[in-house]
């Protein structure tokens, strides 16, 4: 998710073996519904229980 790209930048600069790493982004246009709420709820923070 688009919200993420700072800290995955972060974390290819810091670990990925090139010296400079690319990060491709590119929009979804369309896709299965099913899948893109399957990839929102995976990749958001899970809400704590309790």
């Amino acid at each position: 998710m688009r919200d993420h790209l700072p800290a995955i930048q972060q974390f290819l600069g810091e670990n990925h073996s090139y010296d400079c790493p690319h990060l491709l982004v590119l929009p979804i246009l369309e896709d299965n519904p099913d899948f893109l709420n399957w990839i929102k709820e995976e990749t958001h923070p899970q809400e704590s229980i309790g």
